[in-house]
């Protein structure tokens, strides 16, 4: 008991001081280039939480992260471009277009699950990079759209996203680390770990599921429209299955059962391709990058997080009174 309430000490003062590191990091940096970086890893780190709200939390799965983050950055766009909408107003919109879709594909797919339900949002994610590509009223074709209202206005626009970004990745995580520990999160922990005995107690298994992939998809379709007024101009070829293949790995590297996890195998995998930047080509650059994915999920099956818990079992079990050891030693 005195362990865990440490334990819990040290997990609340390290977030503190990731937080304070975070904030106080575009004041120390003058690289620009570093700071675009960090925005970007603060980016990862929202749409790696939402991956983990459906992998880690629910049990289910999808690979169509990256048509929802287009369907809320084009949204939003067209809004801003075409109708003249402020750009508040348009990022809560395109996020509310992805809930809508999510749930209008969610409904249809209740009965499928596992590799099942990866092949519908694999094709879903094919289907709406087609329709960016040839939809060119709305998306502009493979040329984009351009000319979109900055996040940030004025000349330091740069830091100021980074601010803008840091408040949408606090306050997600925050939600989302709320919500993992309330009623609802345990019922989800307990769908992903046996749904039939879930449905056999009176659980709506297929309302959780739509409840999941909205809430996720929401959160995602508002960051697809940060992402657009971030980046000033959009095209196709920014939202193709690779976006979606990497914050898989970025949960799947991080453990995908922990948020924390998930956090550092988001921030592990924006930097890791950073560090290979100018000193190989990027043919081999991307090559190493996957050899290091593959080694990690080779060696850590369970993530960073998985990793961490295996150490800290293992330093409990050495330290514990002889007693205790030997029980925990029979358990095993």
């Amino acid at each position: 008991m005195v362990h865990s309430a440490r334990l819990g000490k040290f997990t609340i003062a390290g977030i503190a001081l990731a937080v304070l590191a975070a904030a106080v990091f575009p004041m120390m940096c003058r690289d620009e280039y570093i700071i675009h970086l960090g925005v970007l890893v603060l980016w990862y780190l929202v749409l790696a939480s939402t991956l983990h709200l459906i992998i880690g939390c629910a049990g289910l799965f999808s690979l169509a992260h990256a048509s929802f983050v287009g369907i809320g950055a084009y949204s939003c766009a067209w809004l801003c471009l075409r109708l003249g909408v402020t750009k508040w107003l348009a990022v809560l919109a395109g996020g509310l277009v992805c809930c809508i879709v999510s749930v209008c594909i969610s409904l249809p797919s209740l009965r499928l699950k596992g590799p099942y339900l990866a092949i519908t949002t694999i094709g879903f994610q094919e289907i709406m990079v087609t329709l960016f590509l040839n939809w060119v009223a709305f998306t502009g074709g493979p040329a984009g759209l351009s000319g979109i209202p900055r996040l940030w206005p004025g000349k330091d626009w740069l830091r100021g996203s980074y601010y803008m970004m840091l408040v949408m990745a606090c306050i997600v995580v925050w939600c989302f680390s709320r919500l993992e520990s309330s009623d609802l999160g345990l019922i989800l922990r307990a769908m992903r770990g046996d749904d039939i005995a879930s449905r056999a107690l009176g659980v709506n298994i297929g309302l959780l599921r739509v409840t999941v992939f909205a809430i996720a998809y929401l959160v995602v379709g508002i960051s697809g429209g940060m992402y657009a007024l971030y980046m000033g101009t959009i095209d196709p070829f920014a939202f193709r299955i690779d976006l979606s293949t990497t914050i898989l790995a970025m949960v799947l590297v991080g453990g995908s059962t922990s948020l924390p996890g998930s956090l550092a195998g988001a921030v592990m995998l924006s930097i890791i391709p950073e560090l290979f930047r100018g000193r190989v080509g990027p043919g081999l650059r991307m090559v190493l990058f996957g050899l290091v994915i593959i080694a990690c999920l080779r060696y850590m099956p369970d993530g960073l997080a998985g990793l961490i818990r295996k150490k800290c079992r293992k330093h409990r079990g050495t330290h514990a009174p002889e007693g205790r050891a030997e029980t925990c030693e029979n358990r095993s």
